[in-house]
């Protein structure tokens, strides 16, 4: 069981941490998000966390955690899999174990860091784009070979496959030509509307000038 100072810590990284439970349990390995939503809540009603948790004995046993574990590893990584072939335990305990026993998949990468977190040379990421291109099977089993999320694996396939290629550099052309065209147009739409106004101040000044003459004519006359 945790003691005191162990609950005391999770519960102060939790508050410290914007109330973000996985933040807590990445850091720490413990607790579940039961037993952490528990212990804030002692500590926000009463101001302190009790002393003196009684022992209770564990609801599976170690073999029970190391058989789930091993089957995790042993059939494809999957939580869903695992629960459902052995009958338990629940997502949110199986992944406890799962960091316990530093099995989770980020655990396997080389500096041990998690999927978003990996760093990766760029010979590294243009074998990943080609591995997805590809595979025969599916694209998380690529992204696992290289410790990172499937969002990730795609983000380098679009990079190497537009930003970096000519058939990107066409693209980003073709944009950039579409944008000057609209540009134009809209300067041209300008002008011509400035034209038109100098247009009409050309005939309201013709006309005065007009007015002006006949009115002399008349003048000379009289």
């Amino acid at each position: 069981m945790y003691t005191l100072a162990d609950r005391m810590k999770a519960v102060t990284l939790y508050l410290n941490y914007d109330r973000n439970s996985a933040a807590v349990r990445r850091e720490l390995g413990y607790p579940s998000k039961r037993a952490l939503k528990q212990w804030v809540h002692e500590y926000e009603t009463t101001g302190a966390l009790h002393d003196g948790y009684r022992a209770r004995p564990p609801k599976y046993s170690q073999e029970q955690r190391q058989a789930a574990v091993d089957y995790y590893l042993r059939h494809g990584r999957s939580l869903r899999r695992c629960i459902q072939a052995l009958g338990y335990p629940n997502r949110e305990t199986l992944r406890q174990w799962l960091d316990e026993a530093g099995a989770r998949k980020y655990r396997l990468t080389t500096k041990g860091l998690p999927p978003s977190k990996v760093e990766l040379t760029f010979e590294q990421k243009r074998a990943a784009v080609f591995d997805l291109c590809s595979r025969d099977g599916s694209a998380q089993t690529v992204a696992s070979k290289y410790g990172v999320t499937r969002a990730v694996l795609y983000k380098w396939r679009s990079d190497l496959l537009w930003k970096g290629s000519p058939v990107g550099a066409r693209k980003r052309r073709k944009q950039k030509l579409s944008e000057d065209k609209d540009a134009l147009l809209a300067k041209v739409e300008s002008l011509q509307e400035q034209v038109g106004s100098l247009e009409e101040q050309v005939h309201r000044l013709r006309l005065e000038k007009d007015i002006l003459e006949a009115t002399a004519e008349i003048l000379k006359k009289d």
